[in-house]
C-alpha cells in the first residue's frame, strides 16, 4: 500500500510536471512569438525611421541647394537690374543729346533758310533796280527819241 502511494505520488508528481512543463512551453512560445513580433515591429519602426531621415537629409540639402540657387539668382538678376538701369541712363542722355542737335539742325536750317531768303530778297531787289534802270534808260531814250 504504502508502495502504491509513492507510486501514485511519483505519479502525480511526474504528471503535475508535465503538465507545468507543457504550460511553461505554451507560455514561453506564446511569449516568444510575442517578443517576434514586437522585434519585428520595431525592425519595421527603425527602417521606417531610417528612410525618414533620409529623406530628411536629402531634403535639407535640396532646400539647401535650392537656396543657394536663389542667391545666385538674386545676385543675376541684380546684375542685370545695374546694366539695365545704366543702359537706360545711357539712353537717357543719348535722348537728350539728339534733341539737342535735332535743335541745334533746325536752327541751322532755319539760318539758312533766312539767307536764302535775304539772297533772293538782295537779288530781287537788284533785279528790280536793274528793271528799274532799264526802264529809266528807255524813259530817257524816248524823250531823248523825242527831242
Amino acid at each position: 500500500m504504502l508502495n502504491s502511494i509513492g507510486f501514485c505520488l511519483v505519479l502525480a508528481l511526474l504528471l503535475v510536471w508535465a503538465v507545468a512543463w507543457f504550460l511553461s512551453k505554451r507560455v514561453r512560445d506564446r511569449d516568444q512569438t510575442k517578443v517576434k513580433l514586437l522585434s519585428n515591429t520595431i525592425i519595421e519602426k527603425e527602417n521606417i525611421v531610417k528612410d525618414l531621415e533620409s529623406v530628411c537629409v536629402e531634403r535639407k540639402n535640396q532646400l539647401n541647394r535650392l537656396i543657394d540657387e536663389g542667391i545666385v539668382c538674386r545676385h543675376q538678376l541684380l546684375q542685370k537690374s545695374n546694366f539695365l538701369r545704366k543702359k537706360s541712363d545711357e539712353l537717357y542722355r543719348v535722348q537728350e543729346k539728339l534733341k539737342d542737335v535735332k535743335s541745334q539742325i533746325v536752327y541751322i536750317e532755319k539760318m539758312e533758310e533766312n539767307k536764302v531768303l535775304e539772297n533772293l530778297k538782295e537779288k530781287s531787289s537788284q533785279n528790280k533796280f536793274s528793271e528799274e534802270i532799264k526802264k529809266m534808260k528807255n524813259i530817257i531814250e524816248k524823250k531823248n527819241s523825242y527831242m
